[in-house]
């Protein structure tokens, strides 16, 4: 990210923010959970949408 170089993503999250005013904030607490380890490999292992909501938003 960031080097002009091809990644390759297993996941993709889609941020709908209403108020422009809190973007920042919040990609700062969804830099945060990505950085935690046990965070990304809780997420990686749940497997139904709804868990996954529910595991970030308990943690934003």
């Amino acid at each position: 990210m960031g080097y002009n170089t091809e990644e390759n993503a297993d996941t993709m999250f889609f941020l709908g923010i209403t108020d422009s005013s809190q973007q920042v904030g919040l990609l700062q607490e969804f830099t945060d959970l990505l950085q935690d380890e046990d965070f990304v490999n809780t997420f990686k292992k749940t497997t139904s949408p709804e868990d996954m909501y529910k595991l970030v938003a308990a943690r934003i």
